[in-house]
């Protein structure tokens, strides 16, 4: 009947019903706060990243086309014009990316501005709850073995990042890619020994139930160590190994949880609070208020340890939870470097449903996964580390990239291209450059001190 129904789900004892009353798509509230707030201690801009892909602007988006629609005129795409109908021989029945490898399509599109991140197999008994992870064998990806031999067909989707959707069916007016980056000899050698991740120490603070969630999730990251600090363990008789119980007001309690080593603090919510509606109406200044204390009391405790500015340790990274839509900019006035806007990203998310029905908020939730062995990265440049991937364009850097690793995005380092993607409408920092056409637009070129988010597959690693 063409009917989409779509929901959130709160209190996860009601899943059961969800499936029964025939909801086609259920966010659950808690899996996106713990797994962007998981993903917040690794990637300090993954917020922007992913609220940039949710959010309907001027900037890039992240969308999905079926495969076989690529390249043929359908009533679907004569709202965007009639520039988009492309020449067809008769009797021609074959989608033109039917047949192709994913490398095949991803140069195809790059040379018009176009990443296609994935492609993705449709589903035929899709479940109901949005809890994507990539080991499910529903996504193929460009550094997979299999993506440089296994063809497209009629059953995947692609997810690609562009300006407008133009992009993407002007770019199938050409089947074959018209130029070919060359890579010297050894470069992609020299890239690869270039990333392996940096150690960091993560001490995580608030309410028991929350900080065990993410801390189970982090717990596959090889390279991450993560402490605990909560005020009250309910229902248990001893402290756990990595727990430290005090109240967050004592300097104490901080300095035994290792907050002179620590590399970030990430304040989390107490449980519930970010889903139960009723509450959060009522309580979000409440909630709020007691993040910005943690954080207040964080960098006070830093500043007595030697730790911040003209000190001889830099402050570590603080990022907090936020609820309240209204709380930003109390929570920048605190310090606070990474916000985490809980019930924003579950509402951003419901709406990019609308138009994608579930299979953007799929993939994304997979982005944000961490039990799958593919994880996002983030990758800071250096002169020292990463000589081959300075001064490169978007689509170069797609190029020489390793094979396990793929390129989604880049925040600039220069303070004027940084400046330019900032987001006017202030409910996240800054834009992403996410396609080769938006950041040839800016004349973008690498330089040290960017930061490349990726996807890297660890699974032979």
């Amino acid at each position: 009947d063409g009917l989409f129904v779509a929901a959130v789900l709160v209190y996860v004892e009601n899943r059961a019903l969800f499936h029964a009353c025939g909801a086609d798509a259920v966010i659950t509230a808690d899996l996106v706060a713990n797994r962007m707030a998981a993903q917040c201690c690794v990637n300090l801009h993954i917020v922007d990243f992913v609220l940039d892909a949710l959010t309907y602007d001027n900037a890039s988006e992240l969308y999905s086309t079926r495969v076989k629609r690529i390249g043929r005129s359908s009533r679907g795409l004569r709202s965007w014009g009639s520039k988009l109908s492309l020449r067809r021989t008769a009797g021609d029945e074959v989608p033109p990316l039917i047949g192709k490898t994913l490398p095949q399509v991803r140069s195809i599109f790059a040379e018009e501005g176009v990443n296609v991140v994935a492609a993705a197999r449709s589903r035929r008994h899709a479940e109901v709850l949005i809890d994507d992870v990539f080991d499910d064998g529903q996504y193929l990806f460009h550094q997979d073995s299999e993506a440089a031999s296994e063809t497209l067909t009629d059953g995947h989707v692609h997810l690609v990042f562009a300006d407008d959707h133009r992009d993407v069916h002007d770019a199938a007016r050409r089947l074959e890619p018209q130029t070919v980056n060359t890579i010297e000899e050894g470069v992609i050698d020299r890239v690869s020994r270039a990333f392996e991740p940096i150690p960091r120490k993560i001490l995580l603070v608030g309410d028991w139930g929350r900080c065990c969630a993410v801390k189970e999730m982090l717990a596959s990251i090889p390279w991450c160590t993560t402490t605990i600090l909560t005020e009250i363990i309910p229902d248990q008789s001893g402290v756990p190994d990595g727990c430290v119980v005090g109240d967050i007001s004592n300097e104490g309690a901080w300095h035994r949880a290792g907050l002179a080593e620590v590399d970030q603090v990430t304040i989390l919510t107490q449980s519930g609070e970010t889903t139960k509606e009723g509450q959060v109406r009522d309580e979000h200044g409440e909630v709020d208020a007691r993040a910005i204390f943690a954080a207040r009391f964080a960098r006070s405790f830093c500043l007595s340890a030697g730790r911040g500015v003209g000190q001889p340790r830099p402050m570590p990274v603080i990022a907090a939870e936020m609820l309240g839509h209204r709380s930003r900019p109390l929570f920048a006035d605190a310090g606070i470097d990474v916000i985490i806007p809980s019930s924003l990203l579950v509402e951003r998310m419901l709406t990019k449903l609308v138009y994608s029905k579930g299979s953007v908020c799929r993939f994304l939730m997979a982005l944000l996964a961490f039990d799958d062995n593919r994880h996002i990265m983030t990758i800071n440049l250096s002169a020292a580390k990463h000589e081959a991937l300075l001064d490169k364009t978007f689509e170069q850097l797609m190029s020489i990239l390793p094979i396990d690793t793929q390129l989604l995005g880049i925040l600039p380092a220069d303070p004027a291209l940084r400046e330019k993607l900032r987001n006017s409408v202030a409910d996240f920092d800054y834009h992403i450059l996410t396609a080769p056409l938006n950041s040839n637009k800016l004349g973008y070129r690498s330089r040290e001190g960017d930061e490349l988010l990726v996807i890297v597959d660890r699974r032979e690693r």
